[in-house]
């Protein structure tokens, strides 16, 4: 379905503005003249630093998805699913999917409450 594609995800500020620079550069490569650059947030993988705490800081690499949902938590620590889902406006199942991923119990990204499956 096309319309399902076109899906239109609120991309936090510090991504956002990563991207614009990179289509200024992208734009000023005479290589590139008349060409048009697109991001497709569902398509990629990052590489992250999550500092948890004073003395642990690691680099992961997670979809852009993840990444979206990991700079929401710039801003504060505890967020319900339905804030990040009113805020990123990743469709639900998706949302639902990555949030699970980081936090299964071998993962530890972020923690789950309540820690039962749901």
């Amino acid at each position: 379905n096309q319309n399902m594609d076109k899906q239109e995800i609120n991309i936090p500020n510090e991504i956002r503005n990563g991207c614009n620079k990179y289509l200024c550069f992208y734009k000023t490569n005479a290589l590139n003249h008349g060409k048009n650059l697109q991001f497709n947030m569902k398509k990629g993988n990052a590489m992250i630093q999550i500092d948890f705490n004073d003395k642990t800081s690691k680099i992961l690499v997670v979809s852009t998805l993840q990444m979206i949902v990991l700079t929401v938590f710039n801003d504060r620590d505890i967020w319900s699913f339905k804030e990040i889902l009113d805020l990123t406006n990743i469709r639900k199942n998706e949302l639902k999917d990555v949030l699970l991923s980081m936090c299964h119990p071998k993962v530890g990204i972020l923690m789950k409450q309540p820690n039962i499956r749901q």
